[in-house]
């Protein structure tokens, strides 16, 4: 086997490594019948010091030359004051880009501090990594690329979280034209794409944000009506949601209605989004007064779920809904019967499979127009800002207090 090597020396002591690595090569070349030749190529330090750039062309051209290329360490504190694009490291990225090489150690680590962060409500501090990882991805892979594209989706959903329209929006719109350049217009991913543009526009006060959010719709529904059922279903629903901010109440109904249904065409009547899409056409209905209808719409939900016999914990929070309209109507008994149920469950499957904080608020407030102080009192503890920070550890100590509390069994 024959093999041209680029050899980059690297900076401090990192040359002294690559000698030894070569006596290796040297003897593994000598034992086995091998023939390596070695071509040196500046880049970091030395570069900077030769040529003034951390990896000038010339230098990169023997190295994709090359069969393979021997790398040292670059940088240390004599280069550490140079502005960013003058920086040792600046090279690394180019070498990275210009061997077509993306697998990127350090942007994983950024993603996974984010996603850490955003796990644990910090998001400021999600956000400052999800911008340290985009910049990693985008000067590695390209602006074009879609692993740039991804990280775009992060920082909008942060950026949208923290109310920031203007930045939210930005993001979406670069994530928009790298799923139209990588994946087309008619693929799922664009449509997606359309959708984030359509909900920043819609739920902020922002310039023309109906109108845009109209367009940006109507073209997601041109390319997923009878492609992506479940996609349309989501594009319906944000229409009923325009709608309603139109005060186009009746027309926002009827979207909400059909998202339904386009929804259990595409998953069924016991999905996830189903229940989302659910949840939001009961607090509709319930918002017109027309509470009837918006139990019947929970417990269709709830008998479908009985006959697939699904054991978890999504018909929780259905059930509570239920219960709101209950209590709405001014029926406290079968209001208290939803939320025992609800109870039930979320003790049965623990903090990782519902939302404990937002049922529980809502249970103290029904405990409490129920009469029941006491247990009204329990679950507007549990569900303060103090405890809800670290639910995980102090929920089941709470259940197992209110059963020896309220005599329950599990």
């Amino acid at each position: 086997m024959e093999k041209n090597i680029a050899v980059i020396w690297g900076d401090c002591s990192s040359p002294e490594i690559v000698k030894q690595t070569i006596r290796v090569l040297d003897k593994v070349a000598e034992k086995y019948g091998h023939t390596f030749h070695y071509t040196d190529a500046a880049m970091g330090g030395e570069a900077i010091d030769k040529y003034g750039d951390p990896l000038p062309q010339h230098e990169l051209d023997k190295c994709l030359a090359a069969d393979s290329v021997l790398l040292g360490a670059v940088g240390g504190p004599k280069w550490e004051g140079l502005p960013g694009e003058q920086r040792p490291e600046k090279g690394l990225l180019r070498l990275r880009a210009g061997m077509g090489l993306y697998s990127n150690i350090e942007s994983d680590r950024f993603s996974e501090l984010s996603n850490m962060f955003a796990q644990a409500g910090n998001l400021e501090r999600a956000l400052e990594y999800a911008l340290r990882c985009a910049d990693i991805e985008k000067q590695v892979a390209g602006k074009e690329h879609i692993w740039y594209g991804n990280s775009t989706i992060i920082i909008g959903n942060l950026y949208y979280a923290l109310g920031d329209s203007i930045n939210a929006e930005e993001n979406y719109l670069i994530n928009k034209n790298i799923c139209k350049h990588t994946y087309g217009e008619y693929s799922e991913r664009y449509v997606d794409a359309l959708l984030s543009l359509a909900s920043v526009n819609t739920d902020f006060s922002m310039k023309d944000g109906l109108d845009k959010a109209t367009r940006y719709l109507d073209e997601a529904y041109s390319i997923a009506h009878k492609r992506y059922p479940l996609l349309e279903a989501q594009i319906v629903n944000q229409q009923s949601v325009i709608a309603f901010r139109n005060k186009n109440y009746e027309q926002a109904k009827t979207l909400m209605m059909q998202a339904l249904s386009l929804c259990e065409l595409a998953e069924g009547k016991t999905s996830n989004n189903y229940e989302i899409l659910l949840s939001n056409t009961i607090d509709l209905y319930q918002m017109f007064g027309q509470y009837d209808e918006a139990i019947t719409l929970g417990q269709d939900f709830l008998e479908a779920c009985n006959q697939a016999n699904r054991s978890d914990s999504i018909p929780a929070f259905i059930m509570v809904k239920i219960s709101q309209a209950n209590i709405a109507k001014g029926d406290i008994n079968n209001a208290l019967i939803q939320i025992e149920k609800a109870e039930n469950i979320m003790r049965q499957y623990g903090t990782a499979k519902v939302d404990y904080i937002n049922i529980l608020g809502i249970m103290s407030t029904i405990y409490s127009n129920a009469g029941n102080k006491h247990r009204c009192s329990r679950f507007r503890i549990l569900s303060s800002p103090e405890i809800s920070r670290k639910p995980s550890a102090l929920i089941p100590k709470f259940w197992s207090f209110m059963r020896k509390k309220d005599g329950y069994k599990r």
